[in-house]
């Protein structure tokens, strides 16, 4: 047993850090109350040492991000391989709250792929537009085999709205021109008097 010299309370010897005559409990009080006081005279103490020991710190941080980063993924893997369910309906969900956002980002991927201007709209302005059917044929995204894709033009960027799959490559296919679709179209029409 050993005698705190600021609480006065007399604790296990685990109580107190090797050679302090103070327990870890008054020790933390009194290092809290320093800081507070402090703040700004250690901020300005971290940023000096930082920028002089900039690259060690810098290992020592990579390091422990690195061992953090290995045990944390061995933990995730372990978790998904005994949670499937659980981790599928989790990946739904976060799908679905980032909807918008991803179909940005995947414009963006698409873009650099193909070499087309990627889509210049916010995710905001893609939510807006949704309505949950193909702009084009009107079939509800429920009824479709795929989710509805985001549609732009590749030559400037503009979003045009949200189509099934069927539609999308409809276009794709007629290249996006607006003459081959017009004489597809005519050629519908014209269609039954070949016959």
């Amino acid at each position: 047993m050993r005698k705190c010299s600021t609480c006065k309370m007399e604790l296990e010897v685990a109580y107190f850090y090797s050679g302090e005559h103070r327990c870890k409990s008054c020790m933390n009080e009194k290092q809290r109350k320093y800081q507070k006081q402090n703040r700004e005279k250690l901020r300005e103490y971290n940023r000096r040492y930082y920028a002089e020991h900039r690259k060690e710190c810098l290992a020592v941080k990579r390091k422990s991000d690195d061992k953090y980063r290995d045990e944390l993924r061995a933990r995730s893997k372990s978790w998904r391989g005994k949670n499937k369910e659980a981790y599928r309906e989790s990946q739904r969900k976060t799908r679905e709250k980032h909807r918008f956002s991803i179909s940005i980002k995947q414009s963006l991927t698409q873009a650099s792929k193909h070499g087309w201007v990627p889509c210049t709209a916010t995710a905001e302005e893609i939510e807006a537009a949704f309505t949950g059917k193909c702009h084009i044929c009107g079939v509800p995204e429920s009824e479709c085999n795929r989710r509805l894709s985001m549609d732009h033009d590749h030559e400037t960027g503009a979003f045009r709205g949200w189509l099934c799959s069927e539609c999308n490559h409809g276009i794709g296919m007629l290249r996006d021109s607006h003459e081959i679709l017009q004489k597809a179209i005519e050629y519908l029409i014209a269609e039954p008097k070949r016959r």
